[in-house]
C-alpha cells in the first residue's frame, strides 16, 4: 500500500537530476541548488539570531509573552489559524486595485480572499451589503483615518475629536499651544472636545456648543482611553445639526461590538473605522466601513439622494495613499472575522467585560470595602479598559509603567484629565482582552489589581530614594523620569521587585498561550470525523481545561471508549516484547492506568509537544535541530552549549524522571522494514538511507509490529530534539500518543481497502 511505503526525501531530486528536467549541469546546477537551499531553509537554519528572538529558548519575545501579564488594552493574542494565514503564500502576490479590477495578472485567488473578507466583515457586524460597504486594504488604523479624512475633506477643513489627554487618539488630531503634534492637525484644522472633569464623562453639551460655533465637516466618535460607552445617538444629533459627517472610530471596541455586548455605532455613524488586532483578535490591519445606497429623500424634489462615500474612500486608499495591499493580512483577517461570528467569541467578549468590572472594582472601591482606594477616571468601566489616575499617589504613569515592566506586567502610561502635558502623563491605562484570551477570570484580575498596588508602593519608595540621590548629586530636575529610571536601572538592587517578579512569572506561566493551549481546548472544534475519533480515543473533553480543576477521581473518557481501551490493553499484555532495547522492560501497569487511559495527575502537554509526538509516530523525524547539530559538530570545549541544546526543562515536576515508566505497548501497525533486512547505512547511497534518526532502535515485536516507546524513552526523545517538557507530562502524552496512532492506522486501512485488490 502506498501510504505504508517510505519514499526517501532525496528520491525526487535524484530522479529529476537523471531526467535533466529540474537541474542543469556545472555552475548553473550549482547556482540553482544554492538558490533552492536558500529559499527552502527554515528560519532556524537561515537566521538563528531571529529564530532565538522568536523562540522560547532564552529570555526572548515568546518567553516574555508567556511570562508577562499583558494589561495593554490595545494588544491581544491572535489564534493559530490567523498566524497560519499570515505566514501563507498569499504574501507573495502583488494586487494593486480591487477585486475584478487589478493592475496585475494572476489575482484570481487573491480576489476570492478579499471578496470573502469583505463579505465576512459585513456579516460580522450585522450589516446589509445594500446599505454598507467596506474597504479591507488599509494597513493600520491611523492611516485608515487619514484616508477617510482625505477622501471627504479638503486641506484645512475642520475636524472635531476627543482631546488626547481626555482619552482621544493622535490620529484624530492633537496640538499644543506651540506645536502641532499630529500631522492630522497640520493637514486639517482640529478642535478638540473634552470630558466633564467632575464626572470623567464626555461633555456632550459643551461638544454641541463648540460644534455649533466651529461648524466642522467631520465629528469623530472614538476613543483610545475612555472606559465608558459613547452616546452615538447624541453624537449623530449634533452632527446632523451642524451638517457634519459622523465618523465612529471603534478600533478599541470592535470585538465587543461584533459580539453585540455593547451598543453598535453603525445605527448612527456615516463612516466607521477600526483596527483589526485589538479586541477583534485578528491580524494587524484596519477596515473602513461606509454607508451606501439611499441617503435621504429630498423634501422639495422628492427625489432620492444617494450616499457618495464608496468611490472617494476607495480611491483615497488606492491609488491615493497605498499601493499593493497586504494580501496575507487580508486573508488572515477573513479568518478572524469568521471566528468573531462564533458563540465562543461572544462568550469571550462577555468575559472581557466581566473581568474589567472586577478589575476596576478591586482597584477603585474604598479600602474599607474590599478595594484599594484608587481614583478610577469616570469611577468605573463599561468596556474593556480601566484608566487609573495616579496623581493622588504622588507618582506618574511613566514611573509605575517601568516598575510594572520589571515585575512582569505590561501596561502603558496615559494622560488623564488635569494633566498639563501628554509628555508627562499622570495615569495608567490597563485592559483585559489579552489576559482573558489566556484564561484569566474575575478572581485572577483581582489578584492583578493587588500586583499593581504593590508596584505602585514600590514606585513610591524608589521615587523617594531617587530624588534624594539626585538632589545629593545636584542633578537638574531630581524628580523627573530620567533621574528615576537611572536610579532604578534593571531593578536588580530592589528586593521587592525581584520577589514580585518571581511570583508573577511562576503564576502567569501556568496560563497557556493560544497556540500552546491544552489538548482539550484545541479539540473543541474537530471538523473531520477522523479528528473527532482521535479526540474521543485520546480521552479529551471539550472544555477549557486550563480554567478548570477536574476531580482526579473522575475519568474524562466516556465509558465506551474506556472499555475498548482496556480490552486492547489486556490483549497486548499477553504479547510481550522480546526486543533487545534495554528500556523495553515489560512492567505491570499502575492501577490508575487500568481505570482510565488518561492520567490526570500529570499536567496536559502543550500543543507543540502533541504535534511532535503524533508526527514522530507516523513518519520519520528530521535531522536534529540545527542548534543542537551545530553544537555537536564543535569540539568538546563546547560541552555547555551541547548541554543547553539537549537539556531544557522549565521547572521542577511533581513526577521525577526516575519515576517514569518503562512499560511499552505493542502496536497493531506493521513495520515497513524489518531489522534483519537493514544493511549498513554507510554503504548505501544517500537516497536509499533511512532517516537521520534511524527508527530501527524503537524496536519490533515478534509479529513484526512497531513497539511504542515507554514514558522514559519518550521523555528522553523529546529532550534530545530540543523540546521543553516535564516528566509529569509523559503520564498524559504516552497513552494519547498510542491511542491516536491506533485510530489513525484503523482509518488508513479503511481508506485503502478499495486499492488492496490492485496489489
Amino acid at each position: 500500500m502506498f501510504l505504508r511505503r517510505k519514499i526517501p526525501a532525496l528520491f525526487v531530486r535524484a530522479q529529476a537530476s537523471k531526467s535533466g528536467l529540474a537541474y542543469g549541469s556545472g555552475r548553473a546546477a550549482s547556482t540553482a541548488c544554492s538558490q533552492q537551499k536558500l529559499l527552502a531553509a527554515n528560519l532556524e537554519d537561515s537566521d538563528p539570531i531571529i529564530y532565538q528572538i522568536l523562540q522560547n529558548v532564552y529570555p526572548t519575545e515568546k518567553k516574555r509573552q508567556k511570562n508577562f501579564i499583558n494589561l495593554i488594552p490595545s494588544e491581544n493574542f491572535t489564534s493559530q489559524a490567523v498566524l497560519d494565514a499570515l505566514g501563507s503564500v498569499m504574501q507573495n502576490k502583488y494586487s494593486e486595485g480591487y477585486p475584478g479590477a487589478r493592475y496585475y495578472g494572476g489575482n484570481e485567488f487573491i480576489d476570492q480572499a478579499e471578496s470573502l473578507c469583505q463579505a465576512r466583515a459585513l456579516q460580522t457586524f450585522g450589516l446589509k451589503d445594500s446599505e454598507w460597504g467596506v474597504n479591507v486594504q488599509p494597513h493600520s488604523g491611523s492611516p485608515a483615518n487619514l484616508y477617510t479624512f482625505s477622501a471627504l475633506l479638503n486641506v484645512h477643513d475642520r475636524i472635531m475629536g476627543l482631546d488626547l489627554p481626555h482619552g482621544g487618539h493622535l490620529s484624530h488630531g492633537y496640538q499644543t499651544p506651540i506645536k502641532k503634534i499630529s500631522a492630522i492637525s497640520k493637514y486639517f484644522e482640529t478642535l478638540p472636545y473634552r470630558l466633564d472633569v467632575s464626572t470623567g464623562l464626555i461633555d456632550y453639551e459643551k461638544l454641541e456648543e463648540l460644534a455649533t460655533l466651529y461648524r466642522p465637516k467631520i465629528i469623530i466618535a472614538g476613543t483610545s482611553a475612555y472606559s465608558r460607552l459613547i452616546d452615538y445617538e447624541r453624537m449623530k444629533s449634533i452632527s446632523e445639526k451642524v451638517g457634519a459627517y459622523l465618523l465612529a472610530d471603534m478600533a478599541h471596541i470592535s470585538g465587543l461590538v461584533a459580539a453585540k455586548v455593547i451598543p453598535s455605532p453603525f445605527q448612527s455613524a456615516d463612516i466607521v473605522t477600526t483596527t483589526t488586532h485589538k479586541s477583534l483578535r485578528g491580524p494587524r490591519g484596519a477596515m473602513i466601513f461606509f454607508r451606501k445606497g439611499v441617503r435621504r429623500i429630498n423634501p422639495k424634489t422628492k427625489e432620492k439622494e444617494m450616499w457618495d462615500l464608496e468611490e472617494p474612500i476607495n480611491f483615497s486608499v488606492f491609488p491615493g495613499h497605498q499601493g499593493g495591499p497586504h494580501n496575507h493580512t487580508i486573508t488572515a483577517l477573513a479568518v478572524a472575522l469568521m471566528q468573531a461570528q462564533s458563540p465562543e467569541f461572544k462568550a469571550y467578549q462577555e468575559a472581557v467585560l466581566q473581568n474589567a468590572k472586577a478589575f476596576a472594582k478591586r482597584l477603585g472601591d474604598p479600602k474599607g470595602k474590599g478595594g484599594l482606594g484608587y481614583n478610577i477616571v469616570s469611577g468605573g468601566t463599561d468596556n474593556h479598559l480601566v484608566l487609573l489616575d495616579l496623581k493622588p499617589q504622588g507618582v506618574d504613569g511613566a514611573k509605575v509603567e517601568r516598575v510594572l515592566e520589571l515585575v512582569g506586567v505590561a501596561s502603558n502610561k496615559n494622560t488623564v484629565p488635569g494633566d498639563k502635558s501628554a509628555l508627562k502623563p499622570g495615569g495608567l491605562r490597563m485592559g483585559t482582552p489579552a489576559m482573558t484570551t489566556r484564561g484569566f477570570q474575575p478572581d485572577d484580575f483581582k489578584r492583578v489589581a493587588d500586583i499593581v498596588n504593590r508596584a505602585v508602593t514600590i514606585t513610591q519608595h524608589v521615587d523617594k530614594a531617587s530624588r534624594e540621590a539626585a538632589e545629593a548629586n545636584k542633578r537638574k530636575n531630581p524628580g523627573g523620569v530620567p533621574a528615576f529610571l537611572e536610579y532604578l536601572g534593571g531593578g536588580e538592587n530592589e528586593r521587592e521587585i525581584l520577589q514580585l517578579r518571581s511570583e508573577v512569572e511562576n503564576w502567569v506561566g501556568t496560563f497557556s498561550l493560544p497556540w500552546e493551549s491544552n489538548i482539550a481546548y484545541h479539540v473543541q472544534y474537530c471538523e473531520s470525523s477522523i479528528a473527532l475519533n482521535f479526540a474521543k480515543v485520546a480521552g479529551t473533553t471539550c472544555v477549557m481545561a486550563n480554567n478548570l480543576s477536574p476531580d482526579n477521581t473522575a475519568c474524562p473518557v466516556d465509558s465506551e471508549t474506556r472499555s475498548v481501551w482496556l480490552q486492547s490493553r489486556d490483549s497486548k499484555k499477553s504479547a510481550p516484547y522480546n526486543g533487545s532495547n534495554n528500556d523495553a522492560k515489560i512492567s505491570s501497569p499502575n492501577k490508575a492506568d487500568e481505570s482510565c487511559p488518561i492520567n490526570q495527575t500529570g499536567s496536559l502537554m502543550s500543543t507543540a509537544a502533541l504535534r511532535m509526538s503524533l508526527w514522530e509516530s507516523l513518519t520519520s523525524w528530521p535531522a536534529p535541530p540545527a542548534e543542537r547539530q551545530r553544537a555537536l559538530n564543535k569540539n568538546s570545549s563546547n560541552e555547555q552549549e551541547i548541554q543547553k541544546a539537549s537539556n531544557r526543562t522549565t521547572s521542577s515536576s511533581p513526577t521525577s524522571i526516575s519515576s517514569l515508566g518503562q512499560h511499552r505497548e505493542i502496536s497493531t501497525i506493521p513495520r515497513t522494514q524489518q531489522p534483519s533486512t537493514l544493511t549498513d547505512q554507510k554503504n548505501l547511497k544517500e537516497t536509499e538511507r533511512l532517516p537521520a534518526n534511524c527508527e530501527m532502535e524503537s524496536g519490533i515485536s515478534s509479529e513484526g509490529n512497531w513497539v511504542y516507546p515507554s514514558e522514559k524513552m519518550f521523555f528522553d526523545a523529546m529532550r534530545r530534539k530540543g523540546f521543553t517538557t516535564e516528566a509529569a507530562n509523559m503520564k498524559t502524552i504516552v497513552p494519547i500518543h498510542n491511542a491516536v496512532n491506533e485510530q489513525a492506522w484503523k482509518e488508513i486501512k479503511e481508506w485503502e481497502k478499495p486499492w488492496e485488490s490492485e496489489e
